[in-house]
C-alpha cells in the first residue's frame, strides 16, 4: 500500500506500508537498512524526528516508532526510498 504524505506532514509508517517476515526470525531481528534516502524528506524515529535514521526494525514499524518527515514542496507528493532488509 502506498504511503500518502503531503509537504510538512509527519506520517507514521505501519505494517500496511512496510512488512517483512521471516519464518526463522522475529520482527526485532528484521533490520531495514536505508540504501538511499527518501526524496522530499527523511525517515526518523517518532521521538527524534530531526535526526534521519539509517536503519530500523520491523518491530519499530509494528510499534509505530518510524515516521516519514515530508520536506518537499507542496506540488511534490511522490517520494522514493531504497530499503534493504536483513536478519
Amino acid at each position: 500500500m502506498p504511503l500518502e504524505a503531503w509537504s510538512g506532514d509527519v506520517t507514521l509508517l505501519s505494517g500496511k506500508e512496510l512488512m517483512a517476515e521471516d519464518a526463522d526470525s522475529g520482527p526485532e531481528a528484521l533490520l531495514f537498512i536505508v540504501t538511499h534516502g527518501p526524496t522530499n524528506g527523511h525517515l526518523a524515529k517518532v521521538d527524534q524526528q530531526l535526526k534521519p535514521v539509517s536503519n530500523f526494525t520491523q518491530l519499530d514499524v509494528n510499534r509505530g516508532l518510524v515516521v516519514f518527515i515530508h520536506e518537499g514542496d507542496y506540488s511534490s507528493f511522490w517520494w522514493r526510498c531504497g530499503l534493504a532488509v536483513t536478519h
